[in-house]
């Protein structure tokens, strides 16, 4: 009869036991010292050695020979190597898990060896017995007889009674190294003459996650399928997955969001009988690896087949493995594996790329955050005068338009208030020209000593924090922005809001739509616009990411303008300043210096954050 593979090159000495050298040479030096517990728990997951272990320990500490550990040659290792030995008893604990099973143990266990030193139980899946099980072998481990030795294995060690364990010495296995599975698997293949390359004896590997015993059984199945010709599409059409080709294009198509290919693709996957939970396990490994080589190619065997993943932004490949990660649970517990394995690539095409790399910074800005707006909203309360009783004027612009769809507003004083709109176009006229002249002059003066400036200036800037060169930035872009404050202008800008609306489901501008959408437009210039948030947080997102802002801002409107939000506690009290006359608001040029640092010192940032997360990510690896 024929044997399977696993069984016929189990080990049977501990020289034959691969990837648990920790618990060997423990084993082996108690064994040597004559220093053996009466109980042992082996926990770990499957296919890494456990039972095999038992085994072995049982038949090294009965063995006869006393100058080696195991000399298959004496009457008790000639026994057990037959399966003919009395003193080792194997129970099946999922099919033996009753009280009336372990009290036939505690019946028979003061019987001395029969032809070895010690009886050896070994209690398999010993996480299956009940509650009076577990009780019943409570006292029988906690003083059992000189002769007797429990070995428990278990791959859920949290499932056995803390009381059990304190009574034995844990022994954790891990799962084997691939290299070491490689060279097992290398070795049975030449032994069998089984054809097979390099590659395909990884992918084996691969697919084994760790279990040699799986690795070996998967082995016999695709030489029986192939009939010892082994080539790497046989693996993928026992295994049920798809070829590394298929799914790297597929992942290609789902970065590039290309819908019609990748549903077309899924239905393929299905009419092919594929299982989807293996299919996301498939495009999770893919995924790791071209995070990994993101890092350093060294890490990944192979990294040729992911080189058309280079241009890849890290967000993105994180937002997918996440998205994955977090549905492959749904995926197996679905009626319909199909519609959930869709939903999930359709959740990954519609999200926005522009959000998540926000949302990653967002624990490092929210502390910073809350210090400034402390020290900001001090400031502006001491340099306000005492006239906080007064009543609060209407805002500088009210939008009059209170669809919630567009939710932005503009205020709008009382005609009490203003004057006719014919003589307060005129004085704004008035105040525009002479604010031009100002600044004409200011603007010559500037020139003339701007190389001067520009050098302290960036040395100046290089100094301040991303917060410090936000605030100096709102300072003056509101004051000039309402120092030539222009209501006109204001109304023909406010018909295009809706505009914005265009840019949503654009690759590259659907996050500034959405963060201009979500704001609420308060003032705007020749020059300058101002937007408020109701959030600190989206304020300084906002401004963090002003150039993309800008952009789209000046596609949608056809002019160029100068952006910048503020919070609405802030604005508030700026607004009170404003209706209030308690301060100038006076146009001041701007150094494009304090911009330009910003810019730099936010791409700075993200680059600093991306370092980080890939030194975890190559720390976690080197330390597995």
């Amino acid at each position: 009869m024929y044997q399977a593979l696993y069984r016929k090159y189990r080990p049977t000495t501990f020289d034959d036991v691969v990837g648990q050298d920790v618990v060997v040479k423990t084993l082996i030096n108690a064994i040597k010292n004559n220093k053996l517990s009466h109980a042992y728990i082996f926990s770990g997951p499957r296919g890494t050695g456990k039972t095999s272990i038992a085994k072995i320990l049982a038949k090294a500490i009965n063995c006869e020979d006393e100058n080696s550990i195991i000399c298959d040659k004496c009457v008790s290792c000639t026994q057990i190597n037959n399966k003919q030995s009395t003193d080792i008893i194997e129970i099946d604990a999922a099919s033996n898990n009753g009280i009336d099973e372990i009290r036939e143990i505690r019946n028979k266990v003061g019987l001395v060896p029969t032809t070895g030193k010690y009886k050896v139980y070994i209690i398999d899946e010993v996480h299956m017995l009940t509650t009076g099980a577990f009780n019943a072998l409570l006292k029988t481990l906690e003083e059992p007889p000189s002769h007797a030795i429990f070995i428990l294995a278990t791959t859920e060690f949290h499932k056995i009674p803390a009381t059990i364990v304190s009574r034995c010495q844990k022994f954790e296995f891990k799962k084997i190294e691939n290299k070491k599975m490689f060279d097992r698997v290398k070795k049975i293949t030449i032994e069998e003459g089984i054809k097979i390359d390099d590659k395909c004896i990884k992918e084996i590997v691969r697919l084994s996650d760790g279990g040699l015993r799986d690795c070996i059984s998967l082995l016999d199945q695709v030489n029986a399928y192939t009939n010892g010709n082994i080539d790497y599409n046989s693996i993928c059409d026992v295994n049920g997955i798809i070829g590394y080709q298929t799914l790297i294009n597929f992942l290609i198509a789902v970065f590039n969001k290309d819908l019609k290919y990748i549903l077309h693709n899924i239905n393929l996957f299905d009419d092919n009988g594929k299982n989807f939970v293996k299919i996301t396990e498939e495009l999770l490994s893919h995924l790791r690896n071209i995070l990994l080589i993101s890092v350093n190619k060294e890490l990944v065997d192979d990294s040729e087949y992911y080189s058309s993943f280079i241009n890849i932004k890290t967000e993105d490949i994180i937002y997918l493995i996440e998205t994955l990660n977090d549905g492959i649970k749904n995926i197996k517990n679905s009626g319909d594996p199909l519609l959930a394995f869709e939903l999930l690539i359709l959740k990954y095409c519609n999200y926005d790329n522009e959000k998540y790399e926000i949302k990653m910074i967002d624990d490092e800005i929210k502390e910073m955050n809350c210090i400034n707006k402390e020290v900001s909203t001090i400031q502006e309360i001491s340099s306000t005068s005492n006239n906080n009783q007064l009543s609060i004027a209407n805002e500088c612009l009210e939008n009059t338009d209170n669809s919630k769809e567009n939710s932005i507003e503009y205020d709008v004083e009382s005609e009490s208030n203003f004057l006719d709109e014919k003589e307060e176009n005129n004085q704004l006229q008035n105040v525009e020209m002479e604010n031009e002249n100002i600044n004409n002059e200011k603007t010559l003066e500037f020139d003339e000593n701007n190389n001067i400036e520009n050098e302290n200036s960036c040395e100046e800037y290089d100094k301040l924090s991303i917060e410090e060169l936000i605030s100096r930035l709102q300072k003056i872009r509101i004051d000039n922005t309402l120092s030539k404050f222009n209501k006109q202008i204001l109304l023909s800008f406010k018909d295009k809001m809706n505009d914005f609306k265009k840019y949503s489901s654009s690759v590259n501008y659907s996050f500034a739509a959405d963060l201009i959408l979500d704001g609420q437009l308060k003032a705007i210039s020749n020059e300058y616009v101002v937007f408020m948030y109701s959030s600190q947080l989206t304020a300084d997102i906002f401004n963090r990411k002003l150039d993309l802002v800008e952009e789209l801002i000046s596609k949608v409107f056809s002019h160029k303008l100068k952006a910048i939000s503020i919070d609405e506690e802030n604005w508030n009290i700026i607004k009170k300043e404003f209706n209030e006359k308690t301060r100038e608001f006076s146009y001041n040029t701007e150094d494009e210096s304090i911009s330009k640092c910003l810019l730099e010192k936010v791409n700075n940032e993200k680059k600093d954050l991306d370092e980080l997360y890939g030194s975890l990510v190559q720390y976690e690896e080197e330390n597995k």
